[in-house]
């Protein structure tokens, strides 16, 4: 295969970038059309592709973290509980230090989708837990943004 010729890790980490931002960008978007929807789980994708070739567990686990996000979002628990257990298997793969944010949002993005497959039990689980790594923030903005994300950390 030919080389390309621009620097592959850099476009790598500029796509995963990009994509992540703008998966985001349509997470938090109140009023997402059936387009923006599937625009939303392709950015998700193609963010945790460009991850995967260029981070290590901490960067998977976050982009997983962002598509059981964004399944939850689309309305697709059960693909947002199988992403939501992968972000939580790779925060406890030895090496890596997952910050609270970290696991916050995975156990956030768990339990809201657990909530939405009407697991109520297994909601309240993973809402405690996320809650507990919440309170453990301690970045400007880090607590609201669990909060306005995942507000089933605090009605759990």
């Amino acid at each position: 295969m030919k080389q390309p010729q621009f620097n592959l890790q850099q476009a790598h980490r500029w796509f995963a970038v990009e994509c992540n931002n703008h998966a985001w960008d349509l997470i938090e978007k109140s009023d997402r059309t059936a387009d923006e929807t599937d625009a939303m789980l392709h950015a998700a994708h193609a963010s945790c592709h460009h991850w995967l070739q260029i981070g290590g567990e901490l960067e998977h686990a976050r982009a997983c973290t962002l598509l059981a996000t964004a399944y939850h979002r689309a309305g697709f628990f059960e693909r947002g509980m199988h992403f939501a257990l992968r972000a939580l298997a790779c925060l406890e793969e030895p090496g890596i230090t997952p910050t609270p944010f970290d696991r916050a949002c995975a156990h956030g993005a768990m339990a809201a989708n657990c909530l939405l497959a009407d697991r109520k039990p297994d909601a309240a689980l993973h809402a405690s837990a996320g809650g507990e790594a919440a309170a453990q923030c301690e970045e400007s903005g880090e607590r609201d943004l669990v909060e306005q994300l995942y507000p089933i950390n605090h009605r759990a």
